[in-house]
């Protein structure tokens, strides 16, 4: 089978194994640790299981640093420029790549970070 191997963070967060963001990319060989890091710290931490607060991964992306982040190996003139002319515009500060490419988010969060 080709692909990304993210075993090691599918043991907790199985909900990303049919989440389309983490498909395609797994699909290229691009998997979990490329964009969070490889986040040993976060994997071994299971304090968030007894009501602790976990160990983030090493890299998380708040709304304001999606976009950029994306763009870092989906330049903006590879993009359908059409197709994405609102997403383009200057006075769009809320929308990110995730809104249509996939909801690239956990949907329960059951602790805060350390």
């Amino acid at each position: 089978m080709g692909g990304a191997d993210n075993s090691r963070c599918e043991v907790c967060h199985i909900n990303f194994m049919q989440e389309e963001l983490t498909k395609v990319h797994a699909k290229a060989d691009i998997g979990c640790a490329k964009c969070h890091g490889e986040s040993d710290a976060h994997i071994a931490d299971e304090s968030w299981a007894s009501g602790g607060n976990g160990t983030a991964p090493e890299r998380m992306f708040p709304k304001n640093t999606i976009n950029a982040f994306c763009l870092e190996c989906h330049p903006r003139n590879k993009i359908n420029a059409e197709a994405h002319k609102e997403f383009f515009a200057e006075s769009n500060g809320q929308s990110v790549c995730v809104d249509c490419h996939g909801k690239h988010r956990m949907a329960t969060r059951k602790c805060r970070w350390k």
